[in-house]
């Protein structure tokens, strides 16, 4: 009795093997970007999603502000038993192990992914027009605005523009001069000044409208010594 059913018990086992060996898999979904982007809509829940790695602990919870602040001449370390990646930063003596710098590098970048994925979206629409422009203005706002920040810190860095679908055409980066990456942040912002709106739509004040991106701009070349540019800038937000 006991060999009969060791018997059935394989042979339902190899019923089963059999089976799957026909099996086809019929997905319900699937969420890529060659298959996302279909309408301005899709490129601006690309675009949103940039914040979502900004409005966070490691950047601008803390993290990323902290650090440009003790970096700057806004604050200074006071009492000297504060975690020493703190006093690393404020004393110009972090390095890449610096707690500070390994909370807001990656974050950064991802920040800087999600932009760049919602750029080359805008590839693949049939639309084209005013619509579009603003979403992709937004998104390249971001993506200098997260630049500008990196670059003020860590001077030659990574400078990444485009969609990542193989990881292999980064394995292999090299760092771009600060000089060329404070380039690509004003080629952005002015693309951003040019086609975002005066006010965002239903008066939200917290995504860039074009008087961000003029007071960055002001900013930046101010950072840069081109004193011309950055009080014509300023001078128009004022």
């Amino acid at each position: 009795m006991k060999k009969l059913f060791f018997l059935f018990l394989l042979a339902l086992i190899g019923a089963g093997f059999q089976a799957c060996t026909d099996l086809e898999e019929e997905p319900i979904g699937l969420l890529a970007p060659q298959s996302f982007f279909k309408s301005p809509g899709d490129l601006e829940t690309a675009a949103l999603g940039t914040y979502a790695w900004l409005a966070n602990e490691q950047m601008y919870g803390r993290k990323m502000v902290l650090t440009l602040q003790l970096r700057s001449d806004m604050c200074d370390i006071g009492d000297r038993n504060t975690p020493s990646r703190r006093q690393d930063v404020n004393d110009f003596n972090m390095d890449s192990n610096n707690g500070m710098v390994t909370a807001i590098w990656p974050n950064a970048y991802r920040a800087i992914g999600a932009a760049n994925a919602a750029i080359d979206g805008a590839t693949q629409l049939e639309e084209t027009g005013p619509a579009v422009d603003v979403i992709v203005a937004e998104a390249r706002f971001l993506r200098a605005f997260v630049y500008y920040h990196l670059v003020r810190q860590f001077g030659d860095l990574p400078y990444i523009d485009f969609f990542i679908s193989d990881p292999a055409t980064v394995a292999d980066l090299s760092k771009t001069p600060a000089s060329e990456v404070y380039s690509n942040i004003i080629a952005d912002l002015e693309f951003a000044k040019a086609n975002l709106p005066d006010v965002q739509k239903d008066g939200v004040r917290t995504r860039p409208t074009r008087g961000t991106a003029t007071a960055y701009l002001a900013s930046v070349h101010m950072t840069l010594g081109n004193w011309q540019n950055s009080y014509d800038n300023a001078k128009e937000v004022i």
